[in-house]
């Protein structure tokens, strides 16, 4: 008989247990943890890969043909098909900017939320969070809507958060097309967002040449920088220095490093070498960080030129000045690097030619990018060249690192061809012809004198152009052809400084101070800048002023007459001897302050007297007087007749008369005696007298 199924349910004998429970056991942990741990390792691996294709779920595949992403708020992210070398998965989100603005959108932006006040920030659009997930991309698109409530337009930046500090994302504002569009060579950032900024404290410098001092004008003058000539790149890739006596004063002083001398080419070969060679690169650094150390200078500005005619020097340019940046900014330097660049050739309303220099790139390692103004004055007008620029330069570069070379001499043009002119040398001419008339040609006294400021050369007389905010007149040269004029003077700089606060670029440098013929007012401007008040635009007065001297030496009058019509009628005095007037172009601030605005220019006229009965007494005759001149200023007195290659040696004293020698060939320049050497002063900022005839 077989066995009943009820054999197998006996109990199993005492010694079998403890094997059984181990296999149950066992049994247990391969059915619980290790077959679902190789079911979910077969998943996330390859060739299945579940989570990835999880995540696929939420993100795009980009394959070299390129595509795009669109937020529901219409930014979008275009991939060019060129930029795409290898295929990749991009996933798009965003944070509403309430939600940022609240303190909603998690722990890990409240940092972000905190550092927006110090940096001068305002949100206004979403942040928009990317993730790009393998592959390989060189190019990427970013188009933003413009937000509502972001003028000015001009300030509107794109800001990326980097986990400490908000980083600047180089973009342009696209107003006609209503979007902020950034072109990246590489994938986007991690996120960006859309911001309003303010100005970073405003800073005026200026600079002198090699030799130069510091123009009186400069003593308590409103700047905060200094930069000095006289250091030159070398063959050897180190610096040749010409200046060891740097001035001190109420200003910071930095050297400027140049491959280029007043009148000559840069040398861009040496540069080259310097680029390409690493040895001479590395002498380049060691030369800066020394001179930096040894004369405790807080910084230096880079002005190498010529980079357009070295072939792929741009990317060497920048290498070098990545190099540079690390030396300077490491924690035993702890200078800053300021780089000049060229004036860029414009393109389009938006497109600029930048000449061998990568500003996205140079601004995003330098301190400061230093970008010459044009010296033409038409550039300046609402919706002129200089606006465009200065759009261009700050979506290429933090505007809180741009800084504005802006000229400080007067411009004259014939044709396209332009000349700098002295403050007080541009409007010499004003006042280079005086009439003193009375009637029938002779002053009697008791009858009205008229003086007259009047050069038949003039053809328009001096006014204010609104427009490009200068003072303006024009006329005609030995050739006949007309030459205007334009004064750069404290009016014409405020407008200047005027167009760059609609850009909130308030770091400035003035060149040609070292002129000595820059206008005195202008450092009052400056100093109006950079306190935070404003600058007022409106336009100082131009007049011309009389001094009447009676015979006696003593003085009759003293007035101020417009510039537009410089007429004035007065009695002339009893008594015999000459009468003598002085006229002068003076300014007149806004504050009222008067000062000369020109060199004097002075006229005598004979009061008629009767005739005397003639004798036969000898005259003696007189001993000529010697050609002198004299200044209402203080004057540059250089080596040479000229302002480049020729170094000065000393100042004119205001009033005070110096012995002429001779003159150069063009007659523009007298050769003087001061203090027992011969130098020379340009004739058109002095008043010569005697027998200049004689003069060689």
């Amino acid at each position: 008989m077989g066995r009943s199924s009820f054999e197998y349910d006996e109990p199993l004998r005492p010694e079998t247990r403890p094997a059984s429970g181990l296999r149950k056991f066992a049994t247990a942990i391969l059915s619980l943890v290790l077959i679902p741990a190789l079911i979910i390792a077969a998943l996330l691996l390859p060739p299945i890969s579940l989570l990835e294709r999880i995540q696929g779920l939420s993100s795009t595949a980009i394959d070299r043909n390129g595509g795009s992403l669109m937020d529901p708020d219409g930014m979008t992210i275009v991939f060019p098909p060129e930029g795409v070398i290898e295929s990749f998965r991009v996933s798009l989100d965003s944070i509403p900017r309430a939600e940022f603005l609240n303190g909603n959108a998690g722990d890990a932006w409240l940092t972000a939320l905190n550092a927006l006040a110090a940096a001068g920030l305002e949100a206004k659009s979403p942040i928009y969070q990317v993730e790009v997930q393998g592959g390989h991309l060189e190019q990427s698109i970013v188009r933003i809507p413009i937000p509502n409530d972001s003028q000015p337009y001009e300030t509107l930046e794109l800001y990326s958060w980097d986990g400490d500090s908000w980083e600047f994302v180089p973009s342009a504002v696209l107003a006609v097309e209503d979007r902020i569009e950034a072109r990246l060579g590489g994938p986007p950032p991690s996120n960006f967002i859309v911001m309003q900024t303010s100005a970073p404290p405003a800073r005026v410098g200026t600079n002198i040449g090699v030799g130069e001092q510091p123009p009186a004008s400069l003593a308590n003058a409103a700047i905060t920088t200094l930069a000095v000539g006289g250091y030159y790149l070398r063959g050897d890739g180190a610096l040749d220095i010409v200046r060891t006596n740097p001035p001190a004063g109420n200003y910071a002083i930095v050297p400027v490093l140049r491959n280029w001398q007043d009148g000559t080419a840069p040398r861009s070969d040496l540069l080259h070498n310097m680029l390409v060679e690493p040895g001479q690169l590395q002498n380049q650094l060691t030369a800066i960080a020394n001179l930096l150390t040894q004369y405790s200078y807080p910084g230096v500005i880079i002005d190498y030129r010529g980079m357009e005619t070295i072939p792929a020097g741009e990317a060497e340019f920048t290498h070098f000045i990545e190099q540079l940046a690390e030396r300077l900014h490491a924690p035993d330097m702890n200078r800053w690097l300021a780089v000049r660049v060229e004036w860029p050739q414009q393109i389009s309303a938006v497109e600029w030619n930048t000449r061998g220099y990568d500003w996205k790139a140079l601004g995003g390692v330098a301190d400061r990018v230093l970008i010459p103004g044009p010296a033409d004055p038409a550039a300046y007008q609402l919706g002129g060249q200089m606006g465009a620029l200065l759009a261009f330069a700050t979506d290429q570069i933090d505007r809180s690192k741009v800084q504005v070379e802006l000229p400080g001499m007067s411009v004259e043009r014939s044709g396209n061809q332009l000349w700098l002119k002295g403050f007080q040398q541009s409007l010499q001419p004003l006042v280079a012809q005086i009439r003193l008339s009375g009637k029938d040609g002779v002053i009697v006294p008791g009858a009205d004198i008229e003086v007259a400021a009047v050069n038949p050369r003039i053809t328009r007389p001096l006014t204010w152009d609104d427009a490009i905010g200068a003072y303006v007149y024009a006329y005609t040269d030995d050739q006949q052809m007309e030459r205007t004029v334009t004064i750069e003077n404290s009016s014409s700089f405020a407008r200047k400084l005027n167009l760059l606060e609609r850009y909130e670029v308030t770091q400035v440098m003035v060149r040609d101070a070292d002129s000595g013929d820059v206008d005195p007012a202008l450092w009052e401007v400056a100093r109006q800048f950079q306190t935070g008040g404003g600058v007022n635009t409106a336009p100082t007065m131009i007049k011309v002023s009389y001094k009447i001297f009676h015979p006696d030496g003593g003085v009759m009058e003293e007035v101020t007459v417009p510039i537009e019509n410089p007429v004035y009628t007065f009695m002339a005095p009893d008594g015999e001897g000459d009468i003598h007037v002085e006229a002068q172009v003076v300014q007149i601030s806004n504050l009222g302050s008067m000062q000369a605005a020109s060199p004097q220019n002075t006229v005598a006229m004979s009061l008629a007297t009767p005739t005397p009965v003639a004798t036969n007494t000898p005259v003696p005759t007189p001993t000529p007087e010697a050609p002198r001149v004299v200044s209402t200023q203080n004057v540059n007195v250089r080596e040479g007749p000229g302002t480049t290659g020729y170094g000065i040696i000393g100042q004119l004293s205001a009033g005070q008369p110096y012995l002429i020698f001779g003159k150069n060939q063009t007659g523009d320049w007298w050769q003087i005696d001061i203090g027992g050497k011969k130098g020379w002063v340009y004739a058109e900022l002095t008043t010569a007298s005697g027998p200049l005839n004689t003069v060689e």
